[in-house]
């Protein structure tokens, strides 16, 4: 699978999931940095290049205000905001037989603070199906679990403005994010490689417009 996730100096960044070994994503970055809008592009515009047949989308929102205006045939279940059903709908899934591509989207770690656990079982083995891809959305830095999954699960950064060179440090082994001075600024990194996207413009869609399933 290709996702173009934006662009550096009008040169799209395109990443091939299956030749990266990409298929579980960390959104992070401070509050206003730009992570729902490069998310909800990002689903958006998979629902209009694909049918429900083909892509499904589970959304864990622990925030309670994103999702809400969604076309239910994408989903394969209501928008889930309770952390303990959040963990149950995670091992379900894992079961699920299916050759639909899923988007899993966790937004915020309050399920962490419930079954830290529960859910790193859970990620173990969905992390074993080609055809899940896990989206984990938080603006809280929180070493002590995140210095486990960078190592464990976690094969693609998208790290957006965050508070501190520490924090940037800690995501990166630099401080570039924590210079970022528009919304929308990124750098993904994965497998050793790091590259800077453009603040979103006007234009944003055709950040994320090329998908190849």
């Amino acid at each position: 699978m290709k996702i173009c996730f934006g662009e550096n100096n009008q040169d799209k960044i395109e990443l091939d999931f299956n030749k990266e070994k990409i298929n579980f994503v960390l959104l992070i970055g401070g509050t206003r940095s730009g992570k729902s809008i490069f998310h909800n592009y990002l689903y958006k515009t998979l629902s209009q290049k694909y049918s429900a047949n083909e892509i499904g989308f589970v959304f864990l929102d622990m925030t309670q205000h994103d999702f809400y205006n969604w076309d239910s045939q994408y989903l394969l279940k209501p928008v889930i905001q309770d952390p303990s059903e959040a963990i149950k709908t995670l091992n379900e899934l894992a079961e699920l037989k299916t050759d639909k591509k899923i988007f899993i989207h966790i937004e915020e770690c309050d399920m962490v603070y419930k079954d830290r656990s529960g859910i790193e079982e859970a990620f173990k083995r969905l992390n074993k199906l080609s055809n899940i891809y896990i989206v984990y959305s938080t603006s809280r830095l929180d070493k002590g679990y995140l210095g486990d999954w960078l190592s464990q699960f976690i094969n693609l950064r998208v790290v957006f403005s965050v508070a501190s060179e520490s924090d940037s440090d800690f995501l990166l082994g630099n401080n570039k994010a924590s210079r970022f001075t528009f919304p929308g600024e990124r750098i993904l990194a994965f497998n050793d490689k790091q590259y800077y996207c453009q603040p979103f413009s006007d234009g944003a869609a055709k950040l994320l417009c090329d998908f190849s399933l």
